[in-house]
């Protein structure tokens, strides 16, 4: 048998994993699930697609539209959305059913389009839904068409998101980034534009929200710091002491790439995770013990599982003015950054999207003003 092809004795189409994605003869749509089309390419839908339209004579309805329903497992099955809580303080039974799905639908003379269905959103403002979803679907999923709004008289509200997909996403793909934007768009405290709602958003497992993101004042991107080398163990260390010595406290996530944008900002392009198994979070933790005074308090460490491997997440709550600054013993005193003094200390700073160091002018105004207040007497 081809791949990409109709098998017309079948009725289905088979792509390029031996999948065959039959045809509902009450729906007439060809119906199957993501965990049916693991490895396949939007790219193998559509050449499918364009085979069985081939063979079936413009598809089922007049305009030659066909259409390739793909059900997935929803990832919050068990939660309740910020709109199904309002309903229930409201006095109201739920009965609606919670559905994840992808429908892919190609048409005569048009590019293949992708249509999400993303239920019990908490607005139903397109502006707002758009501002919080939008710049994240164009860079990860694909161009966005249109998006209506369905108010839920007879089923559940939901928006409907149509966009032209990029072919050389998988199928897999597509899912997790769909399992993320029905995370943001039913939960408002899932921000991703703050620490806890990234934070939240990783820890259920939808860390395909960052692509596209750029490093800020609380975000750190890195692919991977080379821990068991003792500068790199001194430079994780005051990439966390930076973000204890800022007002908001931040995220260091290590497993992604990041290249720079035409304004000189890093940001990330893709997960890169390390191999599944393979971070020693004691290293890691050893690494911020052994260096930094006071100790960081709140600080932790998670491995987020993704396909492919895992990710580390450091997350650095805010701190309490009083304890700062926090210190890094030791000090660079080569160009690369290879050798460290430990009777030099360094004070990590975080401006904006980079790490700078406390100078001494800063360091000897501390003092002065820690003697002056200790010396000073009230009349």
């Amino acid at each position: 048998m081809k791949d990409n092809c109709y098998i017309e004795e079948r009725d289905a189409i088979q792509v390029d994993n031996g999948a065959l994605i039959e045809r509902d003869r009450k729906t007439h749509t060809f119906d199957t699930t993501a965990d049916a089309l693991k490895g396949v390419t939007i790219e193998s839908l559509r050449k499918g697609m364009l085979s069985a339209r081939e063979y079936t004579h413009g598809g089922d309805a007049a305009d030659g539209e066909l259409d390739i329903f793909v059900k997935y497992e929803p990832k919050d099955i068990n939660l309740l959305s910020d709109w199904e809580l309002q309903r229930l303080k409201g006095g109201h039974f739920l009965s609606e059913t919670r559905t994840s799905s992808l429908l892919f639908t190609l048409d005569r003379g048009k590019p293949l389009r992708l249509s999400l269905a993303i239920d019990f959103p908490y607005t139903d403002n397109e502006e707002e839904m758009l501002a919080r979803v939008g710049e994240y679907i164009r860079h990860s999923l694909g161009q966005l068409i249109s998006a209506e709004f369905h108010a839920g008289l007879a089923e559940a509200p939901a928006w409907s998101i149509h966009l032209v997909p990029y072919l050389n996403l998988t199928v897999s793909q597509c899912t997790q980034i769909a399992h993320c934007v029905e995370s943001l768009l039913r939960y408002k405290m899932m921000d991703p534009d703050a620490p806890e709602g990234a934070m939240a958003l990783l820890l259920s497992g939808q860390a395909s929200f960052l692509i596209g993101r750029p490093e800020n004042a609380w975000l750190e991107a890195k692919q991977s710091y080379g821990i068991s080398d003792k500068s790199q163990k001194h430079e994780f260390a005051c990439d966390v002491t930076s973000f204890a010595n800022s007002n908001a406290g931040g995220l260091i996530v290590i497993g992604v790439k990041t290249e720079k944008d035409q304004r000189s900002r890093d940001v990330i392009t893709e997960l890169s995770p390390c191999r599944a198994g393979s971070i020693n979070l004691q290293t890691y933790q050893q690494a911020v013990a052994d260096r930094v005074v006071p100790a960081i308090e709140g600080l932790s460490f998670d491995v987020v599982e993704v396909e492919n491997g895992d990710l580390l997440v450091v997350r650095i709550p805010a701190q309490e003015e009083s304890r700062m600054p926090f210190i890094v013993k030791g000090g660079v005193i080569d160009a690369n950054g290879s050798k460290i003094r430990t009777t030099s200390f360094s004070i990590p700073v975080r401006r904006n999207a980079d790490k700078e160091y406390m100078n001494p002018e800063w360091v000897h105004s501390l003092l002065v003003s820690g003697r002056a207040f200790l010396a000073y007497k009230p009349a």
